[in-house]
C-alpha cells in the first residue's frame, strides 16, 4: 500500500509561470491589448534555450541550486494530456512495485503542482502559448541567496504589482539580455517614431543584434 498521506513531509513551495506565445505577429493575441480603441505595447521575441540556459547550474561542480525551471509547449489537446498523465501514473506504480511509495507520492505531487500548469483548455488554442515556470521554497522566497550557484539567480527576488486595484505578488527573474532577439510592435499608425524610439531605447541599455519591425497586420 501507499504510505499515507500524514506520513510524507513535503516542504511547502510556490510556483511563479511566465507565460509567452509562439506567435510573433498574432491578431488574437494584440486583441488581447488594446486600449482605448488602440492596438498599444511590444513582442518581444526571446531565444528561449538561451533564456533558460541564464539559470543553469549543471556546470557548477556539486551545488545545488534550490529554485527549479520548468518550460515547455502549454498542451490543449486532451488525449495529450492523458497520455501524459498515464505517464506518470505508469512511472508511480513502477517505483511502487520496488517499494518506494513515499518518493512516488514526492513525484505525484510534484507532476500536479508543476507539470500540471502546462495543461489547459483547447479553447485557448490560439494562444500557442509556452510557459517558463519557477518553483521556489516558500521558506525561500524572501531569503537572501548569496549562495546560490548561479549570479541570475541570487538576484531573484519576491516583489508586487498593482492589477485592476489589487496587490499581486511576483517574482522579479533577471536573465541574460543576449535571450532578447526581436521587438516587433503592435499594428499602429506611427510606425516610423515607435520604430526610432525602441531602437534608441536598445542601444542605450546595451541591447545588441535585436531586430525591430512592425507589425504586419493591416490597420483597417
Amino acid at each position: 500500500d501507499f504510505a499515507s498521506p500524514d506520513s510524507i513531509e513535503l516542504s511547502a513551495s510556490r510556483n511563479f509561470v511566465f507565460c509567452t506565445s509562439k506567435e510573433k505577429d498574432s491578431l488574437h493575441m494584440w486583441n488581447y491589448y488594446i486600449h482605448n480603441n488602440n492596438y498599444q505595447g511590444y513582442n518581444i521575441g526571446f531565444d528561449i534555450y538561451k533564456f533558460i540556459k541564464s539559470f543553469d547550474v549543471a556546470n557548477k561542480g556539486d551545488a545545488l541550486d534550490p529554485i527549479f525551471f520548468y518550460y515547455g509547449e502549454v498542451i490543449y489537446n486532451k488525449e495529450q494530456q492523458l497520455k501524459a498523465i498515464k505517464t506518470i501514473c505508469d512511472k508511480i506504480e513502477a517505483e511502487k512495485s520496488k517499494n518506494f511509495p513515499e518518493k512516488s507520492m514526492v513525484d505525484l505531487h510534484r507532476y500536479i503542482c508543476s507539470y500540471g500548469m502546462f495543461f489547459k483548455d483547447k479553447s485557448f488554442s490560439d494562444e500557442k502559448e509556452y510557459r517558463v515556470l519557477t518553483e521556489i521554497s516558500e521558506s525561500r522566497v524572501n531569503n537572501d541567496r548569496k549562495n546560490y550557484a548561479n549570479k541570475f539567480n541570487q538576484k531573484i527576488k519576491l516583489d508586487f504589482y498593482e492589477r485592476n486595484g489589487m496587490i499581486v505578488p511576483c517574482l522579479m527573474v533577471p536573465f541574460d539580455t543576449s535571450a532578447v532577439k526581436r521587438i516587433t510592435m503592435a499594428p499602429i499608425m506611427e510606425k516610423g517614431i515607435a520604430q526610432s524610439g525602441v531602437e534608441e531605447f536598445l542601444k542605450v541599455n546595451n541591447f545588441e543584434n535585436v531586430e525591430v519591425k512592425p507589425s504586419e497586420i493591416p490597420i483597417r
